[in-house]
């Protein structure tokens, strides 16, 4: 039976650039997906911790996607936010990063997955509710 990673491996092969899990105790991230993708860096490239991910994001989105992660780990509200990531080139390109935190038997966060799109340009959606 595939785990819960092999399948986000598996949409990141198609639908999405990388698959991404963070450990929220010790920072690391482990990226899937082997496809360098429009952002230019290879796996190995690609930041390591949650710090170095973040200084990558464009300045003026940092704090709004900082805030609904911080929303989600609180509240579980979904998280599922648009920002701009410098690629390799030193360009901006929009991300889109669907993500969720996996909690522990008593409810503490203790990992975070996700997928991320790229996109050219800013993507808008609507959802039905």
């Amino acid at each position: 039976m595939a785990t819960f990673i092999d399948e986000l491996v598996g949409a990141s092969k198609t639908n999405f650039e990388r698959a991404y899990e963070l450990d929220l105790s010790t920072d690391k991230i482990e990226w899937f997906g082997n496809r360098t993708g429009r952002l230019g860096y290879s796996r190995s490239e690609l930041p390591k911790t949650l710090t170095a991910g973040e200084e990558l994001i464009h300045p003026d989105d940092y704090r709004h996607v900082r805030e609904k992660i911080q929303l989600h780990l609180k509240t579980q509200e979904p998280y599922f936010e648009m920002y701009r990531v410098q690629q390799k080139s030193g360009e901006f390109i929009y991300v889109i990063d669907f993500g969720t935190a996996l909690r522990d038997h008593r409810g503490v966060p203790s990992k975070w997955i996700g997928l991320m799109q790229i996109s050219e340009k800013p993507v808008h959606f609507l959802f039905a509710g």
